[in-house]
Protein backbone atom coordinates (compact mmCIF):
# COMPACT_ATOMS: atom_id res chain seq x y z
CA UNK A 1 0.00 0.00 0.00
CA UNK A 2 1.27 3.47 -0.54
CA UNK A 3 1.82 5.50 2.50
CA UNK A 4 -0.54 7.88 3.61
CA UNK A 5 -0.65 11.31 2.05
CA UNK A 6 0.22 13.60 4.82
CA UNK A 7 -2.82 16.61 4.72
CA UNK A 8 -1.83 19.87 3.29
CA UNK A 9 -1.04 22.38 6.24
CA UNK A 10 -2.78 25.73 6.15
CA UNK A 11 -1.46 29.13 6.96
CA UNK A 12 -2.58 31.87 8.37
CA UNK A 13 -2.89 35.29 6.70
CA UNK A 14 -0.39 36.54 9.30
CA UNK A 15 2.13 33.69 8.44
CA UNK A 16 1.41 34.08 4.74
CA UNK A 17 1.90 38.09 5.07
CA UNK A 18 5.31 38.00 6.99
CA UNK A 19 6.60 35.18 3.92
CA UNK A 20 6.02 38.30 1.56
CA UNK A 21 7.25 40.87 3.44
CA UNK A 22 10.41 38.97 3.72
CA UNK A 23 10.75 38.69 0.19
CA UNK A 24 10.11 41.80 -0.51
CA UNK A 25 12.90 42.97 1.68
CA UNK A 26 15.04 40.89 -0.86
CA UNK A 27 15.34 38.13 1.36
CA UNK A 28 16.64 34.71 -0.42
CA UNK A 29 14.19 31.68 -0.26
CA UNK A 30 16.88 30.11 2.32
CA UNK A 31 16.85 32.84 4.38
CA UNK A 32 13.34 32.90 4.42
CA UNK A 33 13.17 29.01 5.17
CA UNK A 34 15.39 29.70 8.23
CA UNK A 35 13.38 32.11 9.77
CA UNK A 36 10.04 31.08 9.02
CA UNK A 37 10.29 27.19 8.80
CA UNK A 38 8.34 26.53 5.82
CA UNK A 39 9.59 24.54 2.41
CA UNK A 40 10.71 26.79 0.20
CA UNK A 41 8.18 25.53 -2.61
CA UNK A 42 5.66 26.95 0.07
CA UNK A 43 7.20 29.93 0.46
CA UNK A 44 7.27 30.66 -3.21
CA UNK A 45 4.15 29.26 -3.95
CA UNK A 46 2.92 32.09 -1.62
CA UNK A 47 4.45 34.94 -3.05
CA UNK A 48 3.46 33.86 -6.67
CA UNK A 49 0.02 33.75 -5.52
CA UNK A 50 0.38 37.30 -4.58
CA UNK A 51 2.10 38.71 -7.18
CA UNK A 52 -0.31 36.88 -9.84
CA UNK A 53 -3.98 38.02 -7.65
CA UNK A 54 -2.72 40.77 -5.73
CA UNK A 55 -3.76 39.34 -2.34
CA UNK A 56 -2.26 36.47 -0.21
CA UNK A 57 -5.99 35.29 0.87
CA UNK A 58 -7.46 32.50 -0.94
CA UNK A 59 -9.67 33.13 -3.82
CA UNK A 60 -13.03 32.76 -3.55
CA UNK A 61 -14.21 28.78 -4.94
CA UNK A 62 -15.85 28.27 -8.13
CA UNK A 63 -19.31 27.04 -7.79
CA UNK A 64 -22.79 28.13 -7.39
CA UNK A 65 -23.74 31.46 -6.28
CA UNK A 66 -25.92 32.37 -3.13
CA UNK A 67 -29.02 32.38 -4.31
CA UNK A 68 -29.48 35.09 -0.47
CA UNK A 69 -26.97 37.41 0.42
CA UNK A 70 -26.28 38.80 3.66
CA UNK A 71 -28.82 40.85 4.08
CA UNK A 72 -31.90 38.16 3.36
CA UNK A 73 -30.04 36.12 5.58
CA UNK A 74 -30.51 38.94 8.31
CA UNK A 75 -34.05 39.19 7.63
CA UNK A 76 -34.40 35.71 8.14
CA UNK A 77 -32.83 35.65 11.18
CA UNK A 78 -34.66 38.45 12.58
CA UNK A 79 -37.81 36.12 11.71
CA UNK A 80 -37.02 33.73 13.92
CA UNK A 81 -36.31 36.06 16.77
CA UNK A 82 -39.52 37.46 16.63
CA UNK A 83 -41.93 34.68 16.51
CA UNK A 84 -39.40 31.21 17.35
CA UNK A 85 -42.81 28.94 16.70
CA UNK A 86 -43.37 30.06 12.97
CA UNK A 87 -43.29 27.65 10.31
CA UNK A 88 -40.98 27.63 6.88
CA UNK A 89 -43.65 29.04 4.92
CA UNK A 90 -44.56 31.98 7.25
CA UNK A 91 -40.48 32.52 8.29
CA UNK A 92 -40.21 32.83 4.35
CA UNK A 93 -42.84 35.29 4.07
CA UNK A 94 -41.98 36.67 6.68
CA UNK A 95 -38.46 38.07 5.60
CA UNK A 96 -39.82 38.27 2.02
CA UNK A 97 -37.91 35.04 -0.04
CA UNK A 98 -39.27 33.89 -2.65
CA UNK A 99 -37.97 30.12 -2.00
CA UNK A 100 -38.85 26.70 -1.30
CA UNK A 101 -38.74 25.09 1.70
CA UNK A 102 -35.47 23.17 1.18
CA UNK A 103 -33.82 26.33 0.80
CA UNK A 104 -35.07 28.14 3.81
CA UNK A 105 -34.46 24.92 5.35
CA UNK A 106 -30.94 25.11 4.56
CA UNK A 107 -30.73 28.95 5.33
CA UNK A 108 -31.80 28.60 8.93
CA UNK A 109 -29.38 25.69 9.52
CA UNK A 110 -26.18 27.63 8.25
CA UNK A 111 -27.34 30.24 10.61
CA UNK A 112 -27.21 27.84 13.58
CA UNK A 113 -30.91 27.67 13.87
CA UNK A 114 -32.44 24.29 14.76
CA UNK A 115 -36.29 23.08 15.81
CA UNK A 116 -36.11 21.63 20.20
CA UNK A 117 -39.01 21.39 22.38
CA UNK A 118 -39.31 24.22 24.55
CA UNK A 119 -38.29 23.78 28.28
CA UNK A 120 -41.14 24.59 30.75
CA UNK A 121 -39.80 26.94 34.16
CA UNK A 122 -41.13 28.03 36.93
CA UNK A 123 -41.89 32.04 36.24
CA UNK A 124 -39.61 34.08 37.77
CA UNK A 125 -40.55 37.95 38.55
CA UNK A 126 -37.53 40.67 39.51
CA UNK A 127 -37.78 40.47 43.00
CA UNK A 128 -37.74 36.72 43.08
CA UNK A 129 -34.74 36.68 41.20
CA UNK A 130 -32.96 38.67 43.56
CA UNK A 131 -34.22 36.88 46.21
CA UNK A 132 -32.67 33.89 44.95
CA UNK A 133 -29.75 35.39 44.35
CA UNK A 134 -29.27 37.22 47.90
CA UNK A 135 -29.82 33.46 49.49
CA UNK A 136 -27.34 32.07 47.25
CA UNK A 137 -24.80 34.41 48.14
CA UNK A 138 -25.12 33.49 51.83
CA UNK A 139 -25.23 30.27 51.28
CA UNK A 140 -22.28 29.33 48.66
CA UNK A 141 -20.01 29.23 51.54
CA UNK A 142 -21.24 25.57 52.74
CA UNK A 143 -19.52 22.47 52.56
CA UNK A 144 -20.64 19.76 50.88
CA UNK A 145 -21.03 18.29 54.47
CA UNK A 146 -23.94 20.72 55.75
CA UNK A 147 -25.73 20.01 52.51
CA UNK A 148 -26.11 16.68 53.72
CA UNK A 149 -27.47 17.24 56.81
CA UNK A 150 -30.86 18.98 55.60
CA UNK A 151 -34.75 16.96 55.03
CA UNK A 152 -35.74 17.51 51.87
CA UNK A 153 -40.00 17.02 51.61
CA UNK A 154 -42.52 17.77 49.19
CA UNK A 155 -45.76 16.89 48.07
CA UNK A 156 -46.36 16.02 44.14
CA UNK A 157 -49.22 15.18 42.50
CA UNK A 158 -49.60 12.61 40.27
CA UNK A 159 -51.98 11.67 37.09
CA UNK A 160 -52.44 9.02 34.92
CA UNK A 161 -53.90 10.41 31.08
CA UNK A 162 -52.92 11.55 27.88
CA UNK A 163 -51.32 15.19 27.60
CA UNK A 164 -50.82 16.95 24.95
CA UNK A 165 -47.05 17.26 23.07
CA UNK A 166 -44.57 19.56 23.77
CA UNK A 167 -44.19 22.91 22.28
CA UNK A 168 -41.16 22.94 19.03
CA UNK A 169 -39.62 26.09 18.58
CA UNK A 170 -36.76 27.26 16.76
CA UNK A 171 -33.91 28.30 18.29
CA UNK A 172 -29.56 28.22 18.49
CA UNK A 173 -27.98 25.88 20.89
CA UNK A 174 -26.84 26.79 24.09
CA UNK A 175 -30.22 29.87 24.21
CA UNK A 176 -32.81 27.33 25.86
CA UNK A 177 -32.67 29.21 28.74
CA UNK A 178 -33.38 32.60 27.11
CA UNK A 179 -36.75 34.25 28.46
CA UNK A 180 -38.43 34.42 25.13
CA UNK A 181 -38.12 30.42 24.68
CA UNK A 182 -39.00 29.17 28.10
CA UNK A 183 -42.85 28.42 28.52
CA UNK A 184 -43.40 29.36 32.52
CA UNK A 185 -45.40 27.13 34.75
CA UNK A 186 -47.62 28.19 37.74
CA UNK A 187 -49.39 26.26 40.30
CA UNK A 188 -52.05 24.68 38.67
CA UNK A 189 -53.28 21.26 37.44
CA UNK A 190 -55.91 18.26 38.76
CA UNK A 191 -53.79 14.87 39.91
CA UNK A 192 -55.53 11.72 40.83
CA UNK A 193 -53.37 11.05 43.52
CA UNK A 194 -50.88 12.96 45.77
CA UNK A 195 -47.67 11.87 47.96
CA UNK A 196 -45.69 13.31 50.45
CA UNK A 197 -42.14 12.03 51.41
CA UNK A 198 -38.71 13.33 53.20
CA UNK A 199 -35.23 12.39 51.97
CA UNK A 200 -31.94 13.08 52.92
CA UNK A 201 -28.34 12.02 52.11
CA UNK A 202 -28.69 8.30 52.87
CA UNK A 203 -31.80 7.54 53.79
CA UNK A 204 -35.32 8.67 53.15
CA UNK A 205 -39.27 7.81 54.06
CA UNK A 206 -42.26 6.28 52.40
CA UNK A 207 -44.21 7.55 50.30
CA UNK A 208 -47.07 8.66 52.06
CA UNK A 209 -50.94 8.83 50.40
CA UNK A 210 -52.49 12.15 51.20
CA UNK A 211 -56.07 11.58 51.10
CA UNK A 212 -58.61 14.23 49.92
CA UNK A 213 -60.44 15.50 52.64
CA UNK A 214 -64.04 14.98 52.44
CA UNK A 215 -66.96 17.78 51.91
CA UNK A 216 -67.61 17.77 56.33
CA UNK A 217 -63.70 18.46 56.68
CA UNK A 218 -64.01 21.75 54.40
CA UNK A 219 -62.90 25.10 56.04
CA UNK A 220 -64.37 27.50 53.57
CA UNK A 221 -66.81 28.07 50.52
CA UNK A 222 -63.99 27.02 48.15
CA UNK A 223 -62.55 24.96 49.27
CA UNK A 224 -61.54 21.68 47.06
CA UNK A 225 -60.43 18.79 49.41
CA UNK A 226 -56.69 19.68 48.80
CA UNK A 227 -53.86 19.66 51.50
CA UNK A 228 -54.16 22.20 54.87
CA UNK A 229 -52.51 22.88 57.54
CA UNK A 230 -54.12 21.11 59.60
CA UNK A 231 -54.46 17.76 57.63
CA UNK A 232 -50.14 18.82 56.79
CA UNK A 233 -49.80 19.06 60.67
CA UNK A 234 -52.00 16.25 61.61
CA UNK A 235 -51.26 13.51 59.24
CA UNK A 236 -47.50 14.66 57.69
CA UNK A 237 -45.84 15.88 60.22
CA UNK A 238 -46.63 14.28 63.34
CA UNK A 239 -46.52 10.85 62.28
CA UNK A 240 -44.03 10.88 59.86
CA UNK A 241 -41.55 13.43 59.85
CA UNK A 242 -40.89 13.62 63.54
CA UNK A 243 -40.31 10.35 63.96
CA UNK A 244 -37.72 10.18 61.16
CA UNK A 245 -36.44 13.67 62.73
CA UNK A 246 -35.57 11.92 65.95
CA UNK A 247 -34.24 9.04 64.37
CA UNK A 248 -32.34 11.09 62.30
CA UNK A 249 -31.23 13.43 65.57
CA UNK A 250 -29.41 10.28 66.96
CA UNK A 251 -27.07 9.47 64.44
CA UNK A 252 -25.92 13.65 63.68
CA UNK A 253 -26.04 16.97 64.66
CA UNK A 254 -27.27 20.35 62.84
CA UNK A 255 -30.19 18.67 61.37
CA UNK A 256 -32.28 21.70 58.49
CA UNK A 257 -35.83 20.87 57.61
CA UNK A 258 -36.43 22.53 54.13
CA UNK A 259 -40.54 22.85 52.76
CA UNK A 260 -40.97 24.75 50.07
CA UNK A 261 -43.64 28.18 50.43
CA UNK A 262 -46.84 25.85 49.51
CA UNK A 263 -49.61 27.48 51.23
CA UNK A 264 -50.16 24.64 54.00
CA UNK A 265 -46.30 24.88 54.45
CA UNK A 266 -46.44 28.87 55.27
CA UNK A 267 -49.28 28.41 58.25
CA UNK A 268 -48.63 29.83 61.60
CA UNK A 269 -49.95 26.83 63.22
CA UNK A 270 -47.18 24.95 61.01
CA UNK A 271 -44.83 26.88 62.15
CA UNK A 272 -45.62 26.39 66.10
CA UNK A 273 -45.86 23.24 65.47
CA UNK A 274 -42.05 22.86 64.11
CA UNK A 275 -40.72 25.28 66.88
CA UNK A 276 -42.55 23.40 69.79
CA UNK A 277 -40.94 20.15 68.43
CA UNK A 278 -37.64 21.92 68.14
CA UNK A 279 -37.15 21.72 64.39
CA UNK A 280 -34.91 23.74 62.37
CA UNK A 281 -36.11 25.42 59.57
CA UNK A 282 -33.99 25.97 56.88
CA UNK A 283 -35.26 29.25 54.95
CA UNK A 284 -36.14 29.14 51.40
CA UNK A 285 -36.18 31.90 48.29
CA UNK A 286 -39.19 31.74 46.85
CA UNK A 287 -39.76 30.21 43.48
CA UNK A 288 -36.74 27.97 43.39
CA UNK A 289 -37.34 24.76 42.38
CA UNK A 290 -34.12 24.21 40.86
CA UNK A 291 -32.79 24.40 43.65
CA UNK A 292 -34.67 21.41 45.23
CA UNK A 293 -32.92 18.35 44.89
CA UNK A 294 -36.36 16.62 46.04
CA UNK A 295 -37.77 18.17 42.33
CA UNK A 296 -35.53 15.77 40.60
CA UNK A 297 -36.91 12.59 42.70
CA UNK A 298 -40.23 13.24 41.36
CA UNK A 299 -39.53 13.97 37.49
CA UNK A 300 -37.28 10.93 37.88
CA UNK A 301 -40.75 8.96 39.85
CA UNK A 302 -43.04 10.33 37.03
CA UNK A 303 -40.14 8.87 34.10
CA UNK A 304 -40.58 5.46 35.75
CA UNK A 305 -44.27 5.53 35.95
CA UNK A 306 -44.59 6.94 32.33
CA UNK A 307 -42.31 4.47 31.13
CA UNK A 308 -44.44 1.33 32.97
CA UNK A 309 -48.30 2.62 31.85
CA UNK A 310 -47.19 3.28 28.36
CA UNK A 311 -48.91 1.07 27.37
CA UNK A 312 -52.79 1.77 27.78
CA UNK A 313 -53.47 -1.70 28.68
CA UNK A 314 -51.01 -1.25 31.34
CA UNK A 315 -52.16 1.68 32.86
CA UNK A 316 -53.82 1.26 36.76
CA UNK A 317 -57.69 1.55 36.69
CA UNK A 318 -57.95 2.32 40.66
CA UNK A 319 -56.40 4.74 43.07
CA UNK A 320 -54.96 1.80 44.94
CA UNK A 321 -53.00 0.12 41.78
CA UNK A 322 -51.35 3.95 41.04
CA UNK A 323 -50.14 3.95 44.71
CA UNK A 324 -48.76 0.33 44.87
CA UNK A 325 -47.23 0.95 41.44
CA UNK A 326 -45.51 4.35 42.60
CA UNK A 327 -44.06 2.81 45.81
CA UNK A 328 -42.47 0.05 44.10
CA UNK A 329 -41.33 2.39 41.52
CA UNK A 330 -40.15 4.70 44.43
CA UNK A 331 -38.19 2.16 46.22
CA UNK A 332 -36.19 0.83 43.16
CA UNK A 333 -35.07 4.36 42.71
CA UNK A 334 -30.92 3.70 44.28
CA UNK A 335 -29.95 6.15 47.14
CA UNK A 336 -26.75 6.79 45.46
CA UNK A 337 -28.98 8.77 43.22
CA UNK A 338 -30.42 10.52 45.38
CA UNK A 339 -27.34 11.26 47.44
CA UNK A 340 -25.88 12.96 43.99
CA UNK A 341 -28.92 15.31 43.89
CA UNK A 342 -27.65 16.52 47.57
CA UNK A 343 -24.32 16.92 46.55
CA UNK A 344 -25.20 19.13 43.37
CA UNK A 345 -26.32 21.87 45.45
CA UNK A 346 -23.10 23.98 45.27
CA UNK A 347 -23.06 23.59 41.53
CA UNK A 348 -26.72 24.73 41.43
CA UNK A 349 -25.62 27.72 43.81
CA UNK A 350 -22.64 28.98 41.28
CA UNK A 351 -25.42 28.40 38.39
CA UNK A 352 -27.97 30.54 39.91
CA UNK A 353 -25.19 33.35 40.90
CA UNK A 354 -24.16 32.80 36.83
CA UNK A 355 -27.68 33.66 35.91
CA UNK A 356 -28.09 36.23 38.29
CA UNK A 357 -31.18 34.62 39.81
CA UNK A 358 -31.97 33.71 36.45
CA UNK A 359 -32.76 30.10 35.41
CA UNK A 360 -30.86 27.05 35.25
CA UNK A 361 -30.71 23.73 33.69
CA UNK A 362 -31.81 21.86 36.87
Amino acid sequence: MPPPRIPKKYLSPDERFRIISLRLQQKSWVEIDCETGEKKSTSRNIVNHFLWHGTYHDLPKPGRMRKWDDRALRRLARAVLTDPTAIIQELAQEATLDSGENAVKKALKGLKFGVFRVKKKFWLSKDAMKMRRQWCLKKKEWAEGDWRNIIWCDEVRIEVGLKSGPLCIRRRRGTALWPRYIIPTFHSGWFDVSFWTAYTYGSRTPLIFLRRRTPEEYERKNDRGGLNATQYRDEVLAPHLIPYWKKLQRDSRGLYFMQDGAGPHRAKKIKGFLEKSEIQILSWPSSSPDLNPIENVWHMLKQRLGKRFRKRHSRPQTEEELMRAAQEEWEHIPQTVLDSWVDSIPQRIKEVLRAHGGHTKW
